[in-house]
């Protein structure tokens, strides 16, 4: 087995729903995705346009985000190893719902639609596993949904923190320590629709209490659990 090939088999062994395929079915999927790699800032994925590829990131961040009309930005998540975007329009072959974008180098697994299919045809335990993510993702969805009328800014913004850090509710397999959000804090009030001066006053309660650190550009979690009980107390 080649290096790409070795390389690409443990990223896919990443993803949860992915790894409890036996070993025949996995390697099938294996030698049909390539490994790419994107420099900081390069469009990996647009919306609105086709998306045929599954993409799951081996190596880096990458920043998926929706821009309006009116040029505001609302970022969704950010993804790091382990992580998978593209599984809706690769299902419904249809096209991107968020644009995605490298922060920083970055490696990703592209698995093409037609081997996941073919997969999903041979393996009814993958069916049912992608039938209960996709639940889990409408599910998390609907709440945050609900967040923007039943919750206070603060608690919208614990919410909005941990779904960037683990998308869909899913800490990545390969996270140890802090996780750092690469964002502004003009895109995260954006995010939340609300001025800056209010995202900062309640990004400051959240740093007296040890639950975040700032820098430029940056939103750095260094307490997970603690986050996690706030988003419940506001649940």
């Amino acid at each position: 087995m080649s290096d790409d090939s070795l390389t690409i088999k443990g990223t896919l062994r990443l993803v949860p729903w992915l790894a409890s395929l036996p070993d025949d079915a996995l390697q099938g999927l294996v030698q049909a995705s390539r490994l790419v790699s994107f420099q900081d800032k390069e469009t990996i994925a647009r919306r609105g346009r086709t998306l045929s590829h599954l993409h799951i990131v081996r190596q880096g961040r990458l920043s998926l985000s929706i821009t309006g009309r009116t040029g505001r930005r609302h970022v969704f998540g950010q993804l790091q190893a382990g992580q998978v975007f593209g599984l809706i329009p690769v299902i419904e072959q249809s096209t991107a719902i968020h644009d995605a974008n490298s922060l920083g180098h970055s490696e990703v697994v592209l698995l093409p639609g037609e081997a996941l299919f073919t997969a999903m045809q041979n393996n009814a335990g993958l069916a049912i596993e992608l039938l209960r993510v996709i639940c889990q993702r409408s599910r998390r969805l609907q709440d945050l949904l609900a967040d923007r009328n039943l919750l206070t800014i603060g608690g919208q913004l614990v919410k909005v923190l941990l779904n960037m850090a683990t998308l869909y509710g899913q800490i990545p397999s390969s996270h140890s320590g802090p996780i750092d959000l690469h964002i502004s804090q003009a895109s995260l009030a954006d995010t939340l629709g609300i001025s800056r001066q209010s995202l900062n006053s309640e990004l400051k309660n959240l740093q007296a209490l040890g639950c975040i650190e700032l820098s430029y550009a940056r939103v750095r979690l260094l307490d997970l659990p603690q986050l996690e009980a706030m988003r419940i107390r506001q649940g």
